[in-house]
């Protein structure tokens, strides 16, 4: 199968790395940047390499994969599966909601699979936790805390999208999306939302790199996540509390445990540590058989929009006085 990586930077390159594991896949390139296509083709056995995605014949691909600014993942999208070619779109859907209804009716009307790359999904802790809230009973509070010294994670910082809330920077829309989302595949959607944020520490951007987030789900459960981005540690904790006990994570290393009551331990889950890399080659193999008819997207263009709707509230709460406010339903 051949797959067109639309954006070969940062995350664009970790799709080339890991759709080149799987098995009689091949890829080929899109992007402006000559440095960044040569690079690329140095290190790996790219099949083509374009400066514009649309000298390609896209039709003549089994998929693309979107890696370019998130105000334009919505009308590229639309460009390619005019064409007939599946879609793999990196997260956030857009920076808007402009669009995504005109972008679900072409996916219905072509038949193609659009999946939108929130990774979080398919690892195989998150798919663990989830299995454990169904046994700690009603949920009441789910707390999340992130951090990481954004300069040392990101290779050539600030990325250029990063500068400005219109093409997709800002903690809560960039990087607190991630758990929004996973909050919500194990929530549901938000029904309100309250943030506050701050621009304090790095250099470059004139973006927000700290946050805080309350999300109010159905059936009382109320969710608080806080992110910071200049932070000299990494790290990604979740606690969840529920009736019948309590389950906890740690995202970086990969270590999840419950709380058992009788014995008042905690004790440690089945997973185990894999590279994070093995996020994306599983997110990769579930498009691939989506392609073939064998799974469907482990994140829709529905889902996104939800999350997107809840972004978008969010930065509006945080833009005013910080108050909860009533969350669109997709």
């Amino acid at each position: 199968m051949h797959f067109l990586i639309i954006g070969a930077g940062s995350i664009g390159k970790r799709h080339v790395h890991n759709f080149l594991r799987i098995d009689g896949v091949r890829c080929s390139i899109a992007d402006p940047s000559a440095d960044i296509r040569a690079a690329v083709q140095a290190e790996y056995p790219i099949e083509a390499a374009y400066a514009d995605y649309r000298d390609a014949d896209l039709s003549s691909f089994d998929g693309a994969v979107v890696c370019v600014p998130s105000n334009l993942h919505v009308q590229m999208t639309m460009e390619i599966i005019a064409s007939g070619t599946h879609v793999l779109c990196e997260k956030p859907l857009s920076t808007s909601t402009e669009g995504v209804a005109e972008l679900k009716k072409l996916r219905d009307e072509t038949g193609v699979v659009v999946a939108i790359a929130f990774v979080m999904r398919i690892t195989p802790i998150a798919k663990e936790l989830k299995a454990e809230i169904g046994r700690i009973g009603q949920v009441h509070m789910a707390r999340l805390t992130a951090g990481q010294y954004w300069p040392k994670m990101r290779i050539g910082f600030p990325p250029a999208y990063a500068i400005k809330r219109e093409t997709g920077g800002g903690c809560i829309p960039d990087h607190l999306v991630h758990q929004i989302n996973l909050f919500e595949w194990l929530f549901g959607p938000t029904q309100e939302i309250s943030a506050h944020h701050w621009h304090r520490v790095l250099e470059g951007i004139e973006t927000e790199d700290l946050g805080v987030v309350t999300m109010q789900f159905a059936n009382n459960v109320v969710a608080n996540l806080t992110i910071c981005m200049c932070q000299r540690d990494h790290f990604l904790d979740m606690h969840i509390a529920g009736n019948d006990g309590s389950v906890k994570l740690d995202f970086v290393n990969n270590v999840i445990h419950t709380y058992d009551e009788t014995t008042e331990s905690w004790q440690p889950g089945n997973a185990i540590p894999v590279d994070r890399n093995d996020w994306f080659r599983d997110q990769a193999a579930n498009f691939i058989a989506c392609i073939k008819g064998d799974e469907t997207p482990h994140c829709t263009i529905e889902q996104a929009e939800q999350t997107l709707n809840t972004v978008l509230t969010a930065l509006e709460s945080a833009d005013g006085d910080g108050r909860s406010l009533p969350v669109p339903q997709a």
